[in-house]
């Protein structure tokens, strides 16, 4: 699923191309999608308007309209928004909504899984958007730091996966970026979190930061499916320390790298190096 870092880099690469566009014409060939409204009122309301901003909360992309409008899309599992400079080319496969503005350029979004969500809503009702309206922080905001960290801990039993992974904690990290902060931290993903140390709070939020930042600059981890809005591919998975490496020597210590199940997910770590 794509993350923080891959969503920011969506956001960032269709930014640059549908500023100011107007939408002239939506087709849907995939209803299901469209979660708030029947999709020929989806189509019909969203014509007409013109994008304002494009923004990102969590890994839900944000499309900004006229009139206070919102169009959400969350990506899921294989989810991709791109761009195309000529909305008469050939569709790709798993194409399910085609989106053209006058200017004859346009969007397809593309999901192999099928599993992505689209709304239309209005600023003041993101509450109609369970998922949305309860995230936590953003990594980036100046209110995440350690103080925040300990008061969301204080009273909570899960482990530090678990907790990481809990949008309603902090905002857009995903299995990806769990293990690799945890492994930077020196922290096990079975540890309970209300055992964190002060010092070790501070370590996991300048972790949680660079590591994001890193993987922003890199224009996400790509494994399958990612690619932003223009169909470029991320780099950040060159560098994973712990991430899909299991069985592989510790870049610290040189021990074989574990593979366990936490949750039902994943979960990649070194025995020795994380406590």
């Amino acid at each position: 699923m794509p993350e923080l870092p891959e969503v920011e880099n969506v956001r960032r690469s269709l930014e640059k191309c549908v500023l100011g566009k107007e939408i002239a014409e939506i087709k849907i060939t995939l209803p299901r999608m469209i979660k708030n409204l029947d999709a020929e009122i989806f189509s019909r309301e969203l014509v007409g308007k013109k994008i304002t901003a494009v923004e990102r909360r969590g890994k839900y992309l944000l499309i900004l309209l006229d009139d206070d409008w919102h169009w959400i899309v969350h990506l899921r599992m294989t989810g991709k928004l791109l761009y195309v400079p000529d909305i008469s080319v050939e569709k790709p496969k798993h194409t399910h909504i085609v989106v053209q503005f006058t200017t004859g350029d346009g969007m397809f979004y593309n999901d192999i899984r099928t599993f992505g969500t689209h709304y239309f809503v209005k600023k003041n009702d993101f509450n109609m958007i369970n998922g949305l309206y309860t995230l936590g922080k953003e990594p980036f905001d100046l209110g995440f730091n350690a103080v925040y960290l300990e008061k969301t801990v204080k009273n909570s039993k899960e482990n530090m996966k678990g907790f990481l992974l809990n949008q309603k904690n902090i905002a857009g990290l995903g299995n990806i970026y769990v293990d690799e902060v945890l492994f930077a931290s020196g922290i096990a993903p079975t540890r309970k979190v209300n055992t964190l140390t002060h010092s070790e709070a501070q370590a996991l939020v300048e972790n949680i930061q660079t590591i994001l930042q890193l993987s922003i600059d890199n224009g996400g981890t790509t494994f399958r499916d990612y690619v932003n809005a223009n169909g470029e591919k991320g780099n950040f998975q060159l560098t994973l320390a712990v991430y899909g490496r299991e069985g592989e020597p510790c870049l610290k210590c040189g021990a074989s790298l574990s593979k366990t199940k936490l949750g039902g997910r994943g979960t990649c770590c070194c025995n020795i190096c994380q406590k």
